[in-house]
């Protein structure tokens, strides 16, 4: 049954990755307009667009935005993971300072995307 449902919804896939893309590029142009910026594609690769990540100094101030506008977003997961109390269980070591990482901690969230054509006027 569950290769069945599958193979179905394997049929829809190319449709879904079309509608991913044209939100992406509308978030991308509307994050572009805000001078934030933009995590672009992954070199040499072609990402199925399921999130958008951005950064930004006034990153306080979108969040306030967002919540107001009923956006949800989440943490940049790859900031600083040395500050999460489970960094304990793992064997490492810190090369020098991890500045980029805490500016990504503190600058960026992470936006999903949906594979069906999304309604931006919420963002004019």
């Amino acid at each position: 049954m569950q290769s069945a449902i599958g193979i179905e919804q394997l049929k829809k896939l190319p449709t879904f990755i079309l509608n991913r893309h044209a939100n992406q590029e509308r978030f991308k142009e509307y994050c572009l307009s805000q001078r934030w910026y933009y995590q672009h594609e992954p070199i040499g690769g072609y990402s199925s667009s399921f999130g958008c990540a951005f950064f930004t100094e006034e990153i306080e101030d979108v969040k306030r935005d967002f919540e107001d506008r009923g956006i949800d977003y989440r943490p940049i997961m790859s900031g600083n993971f040395t500050k999460s109390k489970s960094i304990d269980y793992y064997v490492h070591e810190i090369f020098d300072n991890l500045n980029n990482a805490d500016w990504v901690e503190r600058n960026g969230i992470f936006i999903g995307n949906h594979h069906y054509p999304i309604d931006w006027s919420f963002l004019d």
